[in-house]
This record gives structure tokens, C-alpha cells and sequence, in this order.
């Protein structure tokens, strides 16, 4: 078998050719030609400096991110504007880093609303929202005062396409998609040759798709700056697979190729290898050093790896023989393989802290992009690793699976053996049910209206939502709905008070209690809900006014943690709730202050998990165990990985985490199904 690294989503294409799938009809499309654009022959981006991009360029902008919108031939995928963003820095070195985003490859995948892709350029493209090398204010950054262009994903083609194609659905109907992954690439590169000159060095990463778009970009940023020191690194890119890839006949890559190369004359796109491709550019520059991050058990490489027809346990030895096919062939690659299943690290806050081997992946990178001497790092043991290892008895947290929809900002409920994960953040509307029993997924009835950040409980085998924030905004509303598992339908309830989200509800003997959330009217007083009148009674009002809040009810009282009073100003607050005299105490204080965290009981005892720190960037792995019956806290085995915004549900003696995401206020889901048993 040969092992062969390719993109976020690209194994798909080797399902086309093996599966033989309704077959799409390419339509023609000239080359791109927005000015200024790659050379018909060469594809090289040949730039002569205006006289505007001669003046201060990027330093003419104002501090902070500017959003570019370059026209011409950039669209994305369903004919919207593209744009990117630019950021100037205080030193001449220039930073590009390529953002993740999937891809589609027939009818199904590429139509309108398809969760594999992002198709579009919206407000959570935006740089502002992440962390990583991408926080500028972290002390730690290496690139603080780089330059940047960043370049959002939105043509299902991982940055190779220069194409307009035409998928044809069973019923005749035609989906014309726009694969100009190139073309914006090639846009967005132009911008910086004439409004970033000659800079000293230049840093090329991207995660997940957006690492086809690093190695892509890399040949045209060598040959523009000559005297730069360009440096390319791919996070998370060694998707491994027993064919070669197709990717011409579908995207136009052969218009894209840098037929400058030798190599790439006779270089065949439908039979594409990521590792080909790394050691054709890199043995053409033999100055210049290009890099790979992966971890060997990465969630969203080892999905498509068993969608693949693969198995899960031969996911790391072909990531290692991948890697290993660069090596063979390029001295002047390095990589960093990592234990855990974490999907791209450039874009969080887990690239300050990641160690293996003794070297922190911060420090590597920061002297790879130095020029310094890097040595490839390896994980010790290339067997899965959950939770904390050494001479310990306690069991470690599991990884079970993957969602079929990975979303962060959502709750959950377990009712007759089956976990009920409806909204959040990355399928607002999608409501799916999981069977712990067989490990098996079902599609449910949509939400009525999608939801994420909102209120959920079960009782008398129904499933009561409340609140939350509407899909593509952040702001509180009042319906409420309840779902009938047996007719598969949701029907309006009782509006709420007034609006809420972002807090938290627990079933009490025959009613529902909302606690905690954030309201526009500033009042968020408990609320009782009472299903057989559908009326609402207000109740006391917390102590201490918070929200990204988790709670749990547990012999007449309820139980809150944590939260913010406002995004930056965090909790490690507990606040006990006495349903018999309407009154709120404050217990102990959890050890790690946080909101965006979950919590569950469990053999009486109650587990709070996760979370973020908005005020510092970080999601949190810390669990913590609260014993209700001597008001004490202790640490208990922390999360194999940062996690914020998920369902932590109670069942079969153990406890169960559905998706979530390891972005500290945003969305970077990971769709993982973890599983912890505590020792009897």
C-alpha cells in the first residue's frame, strides 16, 4: 500500500473515481484574468509596482485588520464577493496564513447551505475572531510585528480551482459553482507584491484546506521576493489515502500549476500526492524550508481516513509513511508530529503550549521561521493517547467517534437511552440524535428557527428549548418550542419573559427552571416553567449576574458555575439555589475561573468541564469535582484537549461530551464524541 498525504476533504475525489458517482459537467471557463494575474504559460504572478503600491502600501492603513474586496475574476463559490484581510506590522516581514474550509466535489456537497464547505466570506471569516499566531497582542507571538494577509476559504476547492463548474442533480436541476480557489489566492498574493516590497521574510502557513493554499502560495512567494527567507508551513495536512487524487477535471488545476518548476511538466493533477507536490517545489528551492504540523490521531483526518474505507488504528503509521515520503526526498523539510487527535493549532491557543519531546511548538516554529535549525519532533508512541499519562490507576477520557455535524454553542439532554444534540454554531437548524447503544446517528425534524447559545431540558419524554440566539447573529430572543420524540415534531410553547441566552436549564420535579443567561433587558431573574398551564413564574434573581454559564439540579437545589458578567470579566463563582425558600447562597469557589464550561453529575458527585477565558484567549481542559455534601472541590482527569461550548451529558455511569470547539470565543469545531468512566 502507498500512503499519500492530500487535503482537508480531498480523499473525496478518489471516491469519485472509485464509487462512480452521478458525474459532473464541467462548463467552460476562461482562465483567470483579474488584474493583475498569473501568465498563461507559467502561472507566475509577475508584478511591477504601481505608483500607489511605490507610496507607504500597507503601511498606509490604519492599525489593526482591513478587509479587501479585489473584484475582478474572485468570486466565491455561489457567485458572492470574495475578500480577504490585511494587517500592517511595525517590521518588514510579512505573514500569509490561509484559512480552513472544506470542499465539495458533486451535487449533494456542493449545493446551497452545505455544511462540508464554506461557501461564502462573512463575519466569522474574520481574523479578528482568532487566536494563535493570529493574536497579535500575545507576548509570545513570533509574528507580533509582521505584516499579514489572510485568506479566507470559500470555493470548495482548497485553493487549487480556476474553474466554473456544473454539477447536474437526478431531476435536471444545474448547481454552478465558482471553484476560484486559485484565483483568490492569486488576488490576494498580488495585493501583497505590490503593497508589501521586499520584505526580509515571509512566513506561509494555512490549517487544514488552508494548507493546500501554504504550499500552493509558496513557489509564487519565493519567486516575487528573491531576497526574502520564505518559509512554508502546513497545519494539519497529512490526509493519507490509498490513491492518487484527481483534482483537474473537476477545479481547472493545470491553470494553476507553477509550470515553471520542471517537476510540474510532467506533473499529472488527476493523480495528484501531496508529498509529490511538497518535493517537486522543494527540490527547486533548496534554500528555502517547508514544513508540516499534524497530530496522529487528528479527529477530522481520521474521519475522512475511515470514510476512506480505512480503520482508525492505521490512520498513524500511514501518516508516518507519508511524512516519511517528503523526508526521503527533501532535506530541507521538517515536521512535528504530536500526540492527540487536535485538528490545526496555528489558529489557537494550544500553539503556545504544546510540547513533545521536550520542544514547545511555539519555540520550533519560531526558529524555523527565523532560519534556525529545526529537528523533526515525534510523539513518543504513535498509539492514541486520551488524558493524562504516567504511573496513575484513574481511567483517561476516550474518544468514541465523531458527530455527523461538528458544532460548538449548543446543549444537549439524554432521554430513554438516546443523547439529543439540536443547533449550535456550525448547523444551527440541524437536530440529530445519537444511540450510545450502537454508536449510531439519526437526522431529526430541524428547529423551527436555527439556535445556537440557547436553553435545553427534558420532561415527560418531551425536549424543552429555550431562548438562545438566532442563527447568523448574537443577540437573545424569547420563544421556546418543545419536541415530541414520538411524531418527530416541535411545537411553539409559552414565549419566555423576556429574551435570555447563554444560560442554563434543569428539570426540578414537575417543572422546568431557567437560571443564569444574558437578556436586552438586563433583568435575569430564575424562571419557573410550568409545562401543563405552559405559563412562566419569575423568581429570584442570582447574586451575581452571569452568563456562558453551567448548571445542575441535584436534590432540590440547583447548582451554577462560572460564567461572565461580561465577555472578559470571568467567574470561578458557584451559586446554590434553594427551590423550598427561593433563595441563592454562594458555596466554594471552583479552583479554575471560566464560562463556555459544562456540567454534569455524576454518582452524586458533580464534574464541571471545559470552558473559556475570553480575557486571556484560551479554552480550558481543566475538570473539576464538586462533592455537594462538604462544599469541596477537587481536580479530576483533565480533557485530552482545550474545549468550550459543548454538551456534558450524564449516562451509563459515565460521562459523555458531543462536539464543542477549542477556539476561545468562536467556532472551530471539532465534532468529537468523548467518553469518561471514573474508577469504581
Amino acid at each position: 500500500m502507498r500512503a499519500t498525504a492530500v487535503s482537508t476533504f480531498l480523499f473525496i475525489l478518489i471516491l469519485i473515481g472509485c464509487s462512480q458517482p452521478a458525474t459532473p459537467t464541467a462548463t467552460a471557463d476562461p482562465s483567470p484574468t483579474n488584474t493583475p494575474t498569473a501568465t498563461a504559460d507559467a502561472g507566475v504572478v509577475e508584478i511591477q509596482p504601481t505608483e500607489s503600491s511605490a507610496d507607504d502600501g500597507i503601511l498606509s492603513l490604519a492599525d489593526g485588520w482591513t478587509q479587501i474586496e479585489p473584484g475582478g475574476e474572485t468570486r466565491c463559490a455561489h457567485d458572492t464577493p470574495f475578500a480577504f484581510w490585511v494587517r500592517p506590522g511595525t517590521v518588514n516581514k510579512l505573514l500569509v496564513y490561509f484559512q480552513g474550509g472544506g470542499g465539495c466535489w458533486n451535487e449533494e456537497t456542493c449545493q446551497v447551505g452545505s455544511s462540508f464547505y464554506d461557501s461564502s466570506v462573512g463575519v466569522n471569516d474574520s481574523p479578528e475572531r482568532r487566536g494563535g499566531i493570529l493574536d497579535f497582542d500575545h507576548p509570545e507571538n513570533p509574528f507580533a510585528d509582521y505584516h499579514a494577509v489572510y485568506v479566507p476559504s470559500c470555493t470548495g476547492d482548497v485553493y487549487l480551482g480556476s474553474n466554473l463548474q456544473t454539477y447536474s442533480t437526478d431531476d435536471g436541476e444545474n448547481i454552478e459553482i465558482y471553484h476560484r480557489g486559485f484565483v483568490n489566492l492569486n488576488a490576494a498574493l498580488n495585493w501583497a507584491f505590490e503593497n508589501v516590497l521586499a520584505p526580509s521574510s515571509v512566513f506561509v502557513t494555512g490549517c487544514s484546506a488552508g494548507s493546500i493554499g501554504s504550499i500552493r502560495a509558496a513557489p509564487h512567494l519565493i519567486h516575487n521576493y528573491p531576497d526574502a527567507e520564505v518559509v512554508q508551513l502546513g497545519d494539519s495536512l497529512g490526509f493519507v489515502f490509498d490513491e492518487p487524487t484527481a483534482v483537474d477535471s473537476i477545479y481547472g488545476t493545470h491553470q494553476s500549476l507553477p509550470n515553471w518548476i520542471p517537476a510540474f511538466a510532467d506533473f499529472d493533477p488527476d493523480a495528484f500526492t501531496m508529498a509529490d507536490f511538497y518535493n517537486a517545489v522543494a527540490a527547486f528551492y533548496p534554500q528555502n524550508r517547508f514544513a508540516q504540523y499534524n497530530t496522529e490521531a487528528d479527529s477530522v483526518q481520521v474521519r475522512y481516513h475511515l470514510a476512506g474505507g480505512e480503520s482508525a488504528e492505521t490512520f498513524a503509521p500511514a501518516l508516518a509513511e507519508a511524512i516519511s515520503a517528503i523526508h526521503l526526498e527533501s532535506p530541507n523539510f521538517r515536521s512535528y508530529t504530536a500526540d492527540g487527535d487536535i485538528h490545526c493549532i496555528m489558529p489557537g491557543n494550544l500553539f503556545y503550549t504544546r510540547e513533545v519531546a521536550g520542544v514547545r511548538f511555539r519555540d520550533w516554529v519560531t526558529d524555523l521561521a527565523a532560519g534556525n535549525e529545526v529537528a523533526n519532533i515525534q510523539c513518543e508512541s504513535c498509539g492514541v493517547a486520551y488524558g493524562p499519562t504516567g504511573a496513575t490507576s484513574e481511567p483517561a477520557w476516550e474518544q468514541i467517534g465523531i458527530m455527523p455535524t461538528p458544532r460548538s454553542e449548543n446543549r444537549g439532554v439524554v432521554l430513554n437511552g438516546r443523547f439529543y444534540i439540536p443547533g449550535g454554531w456550525g448547523g444551527e437548524s440541524v437536530f440529530e440524535a445519537y444511540n450510545p447503544a450502537d454508536d449510531s446517528w439519526e437526522t431529526l425534524a430541524d428547529l423551527p428557527d436555527g439556535r445556537h447559545h440557547f436553553m435545553i431540558a427534558a420532561f415527560d419524554d418531551k425536549i424543552y428549548l429555550f431562548g438562545g440566539s438566532p442563527a447568523n447573529a448574537y443577540a437573545p430572543t424569547d420563544t421556546a418550542w418543545v419536541y415530541d420524540p414520538t411524531s418527530n415534531e416541535w411545537s411553539a410553547i409559552a414565549n419566555l419573559p423576556q429574551p435570555r441566552f447563554a444560560g442554563a436549564a434543569v428539570t426540578v420535579g414537575d417543572a422546568i427552571y431557567i437560571v443564569g443567561g444574558k437578556s436586552n433587558t438586563g433583568a435575569t431573574p430564575t424562571l419557573r416553567y410550568d409545562s401543563v398551564s405552559d405559563t412562566w413564574t419569575e423568581l429570584a434573581s442570582l447574586n451575581q449576574a452571569s452568563e456562558h454559564v453551567a448548571a445542575v439540579a441535584l436534590d432540590g437545589k440547583i447548582y451554577l458555575f462560572g460564567g461572565w458578567e461580561q465577555p472578559g470579566i470571568e467567574f470561578s463563582r458557584l451559586e446554590i439555589y434553594d427551590i423550598a425558600t427561593d433563595t441563592w447562597a454562594d458555596g466554594g469557589n471552583m479552583q479554575f475561573k471560566r464560562g463556555g464550561l459544562a456540567a454534569a453529575v455524576l454518582a452524586g458527585k458533580i464534574y464541571v468541564v471545559g470552558g473559556e477565558l475570553l480575557s486571556t484567549g484560551q479554552t480550558q481542559d481543566h475538570v473539576e469535582l464538586y462533592d455537594p455534601a462538604t462544599d469541596e472541590w477537587a481536580e479530576a482527569v483533565s480533557l485530552p484537549h482545550s474545549l468550550h461550548g459543548f454538551p456534558l451529558l450524564s449516562y451509563d455511569d459515565a460521562l459523555w461530551i458531543i462536539g464543542g470547539s477549542d477556539l476561545a470565543g468562536g467556532e472551530q469545531n471539532r465534532g468529537r464524541i468523548l467518553r469518561y468512566q471514573p474508577a469504581e
